[in-house]
């Protein structure tokens, strides 16, 4: 969390919105994601981006467990639970 709020902090002057655009267009050009997402998993995409795009996330392993959280995280605490640790353990 630390890295994400200095990302903002330092890298977009404090503003979110720009630094959540930024986020997602580098988890976009790292990984393609084909599925349209509903509200809730855009906001999820939010968040995924924004951790890979602080922590420099480019491997497509990692990347991978990141894109699953999207659609995890919202239906099944326990899976969404696993894949962040899995995510963790590749660092």
């Amino acid at each position: 969390m630390e890295k994400i709020n200095n990302l903002i902090a330092n890298k977009h002057k404090g503003n979110s919105a720009k630094a959540i655009a930024a986020a997602k267009h580098y988890f976009k050009s790292k990984f393609s994601i084909k599925k349209e997402l509903n509200a809730i998993q855009e906001q999820i995409f939010e968040e995924v981006a924004l951790w890979a795009y602080a922590h420099k996330i480019e491997d497509r392993q990692r990347l991978q467990l990141l894109y699953k959280i999207i659609f995890t995280k919202s239906v099944d605490a326990i899976a969404y639970n696993k894949l962040v640790l899995q995510v963790i353990d590749l660092s």
